[in-house]
């Protein structure tokens, strides 16, 4: 199951730095915010299992399972601090 762990995160890795060059395309405020945020994807996914994760799901869930709610998590919480920053940061080139 690691190898398919590793595959998946590799494929969400690389997802997150397209984007990351997408939005300095757009404007380097962005990039840099999805820098930033592409940071607090990997601190929120190694950091999960203090976060999300309960005694009870290590015994109840699949370690596939576990890896996915990590994934899943990690991805939500960056992505609704990214959208909230390029909204400031649209507000401030309008002015």
């Amino acid at each position: 199951m690691k190898p398919l762990e590793t595959l998946v995160f590799s494929l969400n890795v690389i997802l997150w730095l397209l984007g990351i060059v997408f939005m300095f395309a757009i404007d380097f405020r962005y990039g840099l915010a999805s820098m930033l945020c592409f940071l607090l994807f990997l601190i929120f996914f190694f950091k999960a299992q203090y976060f999300i994760i309960s005694r009870l799901d290590k015994f109840v869930n699949s370690e596939w399972q576990l890896f996915m709610i990590k994934l899943k998590w990690a991805n939500g919480q960056a992505f609704i601090v990214l959208v909230i920053i390029s909204f400031i940061i649209a507000a401030m080139l309008k002015q």
